[in-house]
């Protein structure tokens, strides 16, 4: 557009309403103006040019970076295509703990191809579980694999039993004889053990290896307590004749609270079976726990009597009438009151003895002969040597006249039984009190039972049973329960 042109545009646009003098006087101004416009142009086109040349150094510059962009992403993908389909390295290797480690060859798709392994294999542990990694270089070119160690093999091991006082507190690790895994085993209860109570008791023993893989075996374990001794029950003293032949073990046992039962070990090195003497004997029984329980008694040797084979002979009767009158669930009190009662039913009284041979009046006795308080006495003394029960002699031989009877030993007390039976149906001793006796001593037969008390254990005040006669019947019933001394003739305590 011309100058011309641009100041004609400008005096149109010029608003008002002037003369034609006006406009004619004012001649001049329009091209001042336009000089103005002109130079205004002119300024407006150097901007123009210097700045379609910034735009076009800028563009230049974009073109320039986008070019370095293009190159970077061609060689990117080019490396990318090359790595991912010519690359020689294997992502990883796995192998089991305690296997051999794998070769560099191992990890690589081709062998031949140059790639190095910048990483020391050898410094791997093939035996702690994890990954590791392995670097490699090849062309210009770095690049990691990875080494797994795992570990899926549970361990093993072998446990014993074990035996522990009271007190101790054994490991888990004290039960393992052996246990074998590629990788280290830590060893714990399942669940800790009650340590304080005697007895045997199951134990589980957990082994676990690095990679977590458990085992769990099983174990006893045996408490015990150093106090608790075997007990040796039924030894006692034993009598015999030069010559006769002894059964150590009869009747004699071992009591433990834990099995298998000690084995009973009798010591009679002291013993000379062919001469007379008392001669000590020792029972000794150890557990398998060392514990040791002893008992010793003592072994008497006689010379044989002359009447031997009448001893024999009456020992023979003697266990005959036991195994007929007395069974194995009576108690002590049952099985004297049975002798008691045969006695007193079966030997009738004479007043006076047809032997004074102490055998020869018990074998009349066990016979069922008449006989005398001597012969009932001795007759029950050897009945009581056959059943087991404690007793004592009692015989009264003054001015007021001659008797025999015994004090027997009943629950850890001593009580008066005479197995003489008087005309008098209510005069019954059988575990009867001192007092008891005296009561009825003085009632019906005065001075029957004096003694000397001083030789003599003292008896409870209570009785605890009485043994009442029903002449109907003509026999003896056992009443059981505690009886005060001088209880009536019908035999109701006070």
């Amino acid at each position: 557009m011309s100058a011309l042109n641009t100041a004609e545009i400008v005096l149109k646009e010029e608003p008002g309403k002037g003369s034609l003098d006006e406009k004619k006087t004012d001649t001049k101004e329009p091209e001042q103006e336009s000089v103005e416009i002109v130079e205004e142009q002119k300024e407006s086109a150097r901007d123009i040019y210097f700045r379609n040349k910034a735009r076009k150094k800028k563009i230049r510059r974009r073109v320039a970076l986008l070019s370095v962009v293009v190159v970077v992403l061609i060689a990117g993908v080019f490396g990318f295509f090359t790595y991912r389909f010519f690359s020689n390295i294997r992502p990883g290797v796995t192998i089991e703990a305690g296997e051999s480690l794998p070769s560099v060859d191992d990890f690589l798709y081709d062998p031949g191809r140059g790639t190095k392994c910048d990483t020391d294999l050898a410094k791997i542990s093939n035996r702690e579980p994890g990954d590791y990694p392995v670097e490699f270089s090849w062309l210009f070119f770095r690049e990691e694999a990875i080494l797994t160690v795992q570990d899926t093999v549970a361990p093993t091991g072998e446990v014993k039993d074990m035996i522990c006082k009271i007190g101790e507190k054994p490991k888990a690790e004290d039960f393992v004889v052996s246990m074998s895994d590629e990788t280290d085993i830590s060893v714990r209860y399942v669940l800790e053990p009650i340590l304080n109570k005697e007895g045997t008791r199951k134990v589980s023993i957990l082994l676990e290896d690095k990679g977590g893989n458990q085992t769990i075996l099983k174990a006893n374990l045996t408490l015990y307590d150093e106090t608790n001794v075997p007990v040796i029950k039924g030894a006692k003293d034993i009598h015999i004749f030069t010559g006769d032949s002894v059964s150590y073990r009869a009747g004699v046992s071992v009591l433990s609270k834990l099995e298998p039962a000690p084995q009973l070990v009798i010591d009679n090195s002291k013993v000379n079976l062919d001469k007379p003497g008392v001669y000590p004997v020792t029972y000794s029984a150890t557990d398998q726990f060392g514990r040791t329980g002893t008992v010793t008694i003592n072994l008497e040797i006689e010379d044989k009597p002359e009447d031997y084979d009448d001893m024999i002979l009456m020992n023979e009767k003697a266990d005959q009438l036991i195994a007929s009158i007395i069974t194995p669930d009576m108690n002590d009190m049952e099985k004297l009151f049975a002798i008691f009662r045969w006695i007193r039913l079966n030997i009738p009284w004479s007043g006076g003895r047809s032997e004074h041979n102490e055998i020869q009046q018990v074998i009349n006795g066990l016979d069922g002969k008449p006989g005398d308080c001597y012969t009932d006495a001795m007759t029950m003394k050897v009945l009581l040597d056959r059943v087991g029960i404690r007793y004592i002699m009692i015989e009264k031989n003054d001015e007021t006249g001659m008797h025999y009877w015994l004090m027997v030993q009943y629950e850890g007390n001593w009580y008066h039984v005479d197995p003489t039976p008087v005309y008098i149906t209510q005069f019954v001793t059988f575990l009867s009190t001192d007092a008891q006796i005296q009561i009825d001593s003085d009632k019906y037969r005065p001075h029957f039972y004096d003694r000397d008390t001083r030789y003599y254990p003292t008896t409870p005040v209570i009785s605890p049973c009485k043994v009442v006669y029903n002449p109907e019947v003509k026999d003896y019933f056992l009443e059981v329960g505690d009886w005060l001394p001088g209880a009536d003739s019908e035999g109701i305590p006070r």
